[in-house]
């Protein structure tokens, strides 16, 4: 852990007025965790919710699905420059099995399993 004062920072932003802070180097306490033999349990992700600007509300809600039932999940916003085949590809790419889709008001998710290459369409209400 590293930090400090940085008293006059704030006057950047109009506030004159002491203040503090902190950075935890991740990587340092996950080795000082391991030099302790503590165990931490990490849940790799293997689904990636991406969805259009227009489907934001329901790729909240499918996210918040998942992320109950103890699966850990990656949103993302599509950005209109990117093509489906790049998200495709950094899907497989960072190892992950599932891209499920959810474009216009996503009201029904394209589910692609990037293992065997299957594509399902399955309304929203099927998860939430």
């Amino acid at each position: 852990m590293t930090g400090g004062r940085y008293d006059k920072l704030l006057v950047q932003f109009g506030k004159d007025t002491p203040a503090v802070g902190f950075v935890i180097v991740v990587d340092q306490l996950m080795a000082a965790l391991s030099r302790q033999r503590i165990d931490t349990p990490v849940t790799l992700v293997n689904t990636v919710i991406l969805y259009e600007a227009s489907a934001r509300d329901n790729a909240i809600r499918l996210s918040r699905y998942f992320r109950d039932k103890g699966m850990a999940v990656q949103s993302m916003k599509r950005r209109d420059e990117v093509s489906m085949e790049a998200y495709r590809d950094m899907t497989v790419k960072r190892n992950m099995r599932n891209l499920l889709y959810l474009k216009g008001d996503g009201s029904v998710v394209t589910a692609l399993d990037m293992v065997n290459g299957s594509a399902d369409e399955i309304p929203i209400s099927a998860y939430v």
